[in-house]
């Protein structure tokens, strides 16, 4: 994908690349803390999973309305604004003086993470080629693996020599960068619909078809448990299994962040070249896998492991959005990108909770069962969405006023 080529296009994939990536880093700045803020709040592994959880319920309670946004506004001014929300998030948390500041600063964080991905996201769909869709989303998507590499390495060596604020305080100052990406965006909306003020209300509203539940089990099944293996499971077996030290866990996430990285800057065109299943089965069999790691006796080499398969979820960082603009007009492709990243976030938010809870009473080798399943879940059921041709609705499906007619039927006098 040439930048020349895509004109417009492309400086969209390098600014929301650098966007993502600036998001992502400060998302991923808590993982190499957990430890540290254990010590200081003196909260249970349940909570610690609050923080995960309450980013997955700040994007979830935005991810709709900023699907309805991306629709109307230009992605420029929403991708800019999340950049704000970012900033104030950050200061919020590095400022916490007790537990539910934190918690609260983590939230805000995920709204701004809803205006930016949505926006973005819904832009580059809009405006690909469609040959090029998936190599299109799978590079600006890189921008996230581009963070979750820089973030823990960086988190862990200011959490050891400062603290854990400082980490919150770095994510503030880069978050400022977002602001200027954002309004460099160019790029038209597609032309909306003209709606009578009479006319009834569409199915569209939300953006959710029967076509599209299957996606957003398969995407709440990867990209759930990825973001809590990430942030939740795989520091604390660092801290509490291995016994690493901060520094060390935010060394070794940044090596499984490296390799997530390099698998999310090809898994665009080996979507786009050797198809939809292969992408899913490189996502999903790996983490499979890394259940059955969880079942070995802790230590540092199954720690390693884990890590490594964690970094095969990269390979579904495009596929989830190419099935979606598979499924949706492009005027209503920022809402139905929101409402799947919505039903995703509320498995985000409840899972993380989940697993610290089951981690408290069986341990590590309980959660690693709870991959195995879920993972082959989330290949059978791609794999059986992916074989159903994809059909886009018709006029006549998305207005409730009037039943969709039988293509096989005749015409009403």
């Amino acid at each position: 994908m040439r930048l020349t080529r895509l004109g417009d296009t492309g400086w969209s994939v390098v600014a929301l690349f650098a966007a993502f990536a600036f998001v992502s880093f400060s998302t991923a700045v808590i993982g190499p803390v957990l430890g540290q803020l254990d010590d200081e709040f003196g909260v249970s592994y349940a909570s610690l999973g609050l923080i995960a959880g309450m980013q997955a319920l700040g994007r979830g309670v935005a991810m709709i309305p900023a699907g309805r946004v991306a629709d109307r506004y230009p992605p420029r001014l929403l991708v800019s604004l999340g950049g704000v929300l970012m900033v104030i998030g950050s200061l919020a948390s590095a400022a916490a003086p007790v537990y539910p500041v934190l918690v609260f600063g983590t939230a805000v964080i995920g709204v701004s993470m809803a205006l930016i991905f949505t926006a973005g996201m819904a832009h580059l769909i809009r405006s690909a080629p469609t040959e090029e869709r998936g190599r299109t989303m799978g590079r600006a998507m890189a921008g996230w693996g581009l963070g979750s590499l820089l973030a823990p390495l960086a988190a862990g060596a200011l959490a050891s020599a400062f603290g854990w604020r400082s980490v919150f305080i770095l994510a503030a100052v880069l978050s400022v960068v977002v602001v200027p990406l954002g309004l460099s965006i160019r790029g038209a909306l597609p032309r909306q619909p003209e709606l009578s003020p009479t006319e009834p209300q569409r199915r569209w509203a939300l953006g959710l078809t029967r076509r599209l539940i299957p996606i957003v089990v398969v995407s709440a099944l990867i990209w759930g448990s990825g973001s809590a293996i990430m942030r939740l499971v795989l520091p604390l077996y660092g801290s509490e299994g291995a016994e690493l030290t901060p520094a060390l866990i935010g060394a070794w996430l940044s090596v499984f962040a490296a390799v997530t990285f390099g698998l999310m800057l090809v898994s665009g065109t080996i979507l786009d070249r050797l198809g939809r299943l292969t992408v899913l089965l490189l996502a999903a069999i790996p983490g499979l896998l890394g259940g059955f790691v969880l079942l070995l006796p802790i230590g540092l080499v199954p720690f390693i492991l884990f890590g490594l398969t964690k970094a095969g979820i990269g390979f579904s960082m495009p596929l989830i959005p190419v099935l979606v603009a598979d499924r949706s007009p492009p005027a209503h492709v920022g809402r139905s990108m929101g409402v799947v990243q919505f039903l995703t976030d509320i498995v985000n938010l409840t899972l993380p909770l989940a697993l610290g809870a089951l981690l408290d009473v069986s341990g590590f080798g309980a959660v690693g069962i709870f991959f195995i399943v879920a993972f082959a879940a989330a290949a059978l059921i791609g794999a059986r969405v992916i074989a159903a041709k994809p059909r886009q609705p018709s006029e006549a499906e998305l207005d409730t006023s009037v039943p969709a007619a039988d293509p096989a039927s005749p015409p009403v006098a």
